[in-house]
């Protein structure tokens, strides 16, 4: 099942999404286009590396943990892995570390 917009080498990653994705896209394609195909692009393009020095939490004084959670699969194609933390700093001021 083809998908307007991608290239011949998107087409063939595109290719090997289950049916389930495939199908989740082409959905998105009568509501918005143009969107449809940049998450397309975007889910078939190789995983950014942030380098480790670009990792660091900030330096935080006396922080307290407000609410912590897991990324989860909500569908076919919007999901995430992971553990998030909010964390609010004595001034109120909040700070997320993945």
């Amino acid at each position: 099942m083809s998908f307007p917009g991608l290239s011949p080498e998107e087409e063939i990653s595109f290719e090997q999404l289950s049916p389930t994705q495939q199908r989740a896209y082409h959905e998105a394609i009568p509501t918005d286009a143009t969107m449809a195909v940049a998450i397309a692009k975007a889910a078939l393009s190789p995983d950014t590396i942030v380098p480790t020095e670009l990792q660091a939490i900030p330096t935080m004084t006396d922080p307290t943990s407000a609410a912590t959670g897991s990324f989860i699969q909500i569908d076919s194609i919007h999901g995430a892995s992971g553990t998030v933390t909010i964390y609010q700093q004595p001034d109120k001021q909040p700070a997320t570390a993945l």
